[in-house]
């Protein structure tokens, strides 16, 4: 290592570290997010878009994320809030519809809750996905 110290050398070392340690951390927080099924083929560093832990606080993305899919038997209201066209209250009803009568069979089931039409369906089909 010619022409660099060793106290610069061990800086660049101790940054590395940190940046493979943040990168791994990040990525462990998107994998393990219950309700959430995410299929991001590639990421940036940029194109991460939450840091908070608490999603009770809005440290929760406020959109989905490419390639994102909410499971609509596993979601919580903030992971449906985030869906395009669904409000907080009508995440609050597919909520309480699922709780009274239990698991989503099909997305067709969600014309049941009010404000859903075919227009709101259509939209949704490719950001939901349906666990058994």
């Amino acid at each position: 290592m010619a022409g660099i110290s060793r106290y610069t050398a061990a800086l660049l070392g101790i940054t590395a570290v940190y940046v493979l340690t943040a990168t791994r951390v990040l990525l462990h927080r998107k994998e393990a997010a219950p309700g959430l099924v995410v299929t991001v083929e590639r990421a940036e560093a940029d194109q991460i878009l939450w840091q908070a832990e608490d999603r009770e606080t809005g440290g929760w993305p406020i959109a989905l994320l490419p390639g994102e899919k909410i499971d609509l038997n596993r979601a919580e209201v903030w992971d449906l809030d985030r869906l395009p066209g669904v409000s907080r209250s009508m995440a609050e009803a597919i909520i309480l519809w699922r709780k009274q009568r239990g698991p989503f069979q099909n997305l067709r089931q969600l014309k049941w809750i009010d404000g859903v039409d075919e227009e709101l369906l259509e939209r949704l089909s490719g950001y939901i996905v349906i666990s058994p």
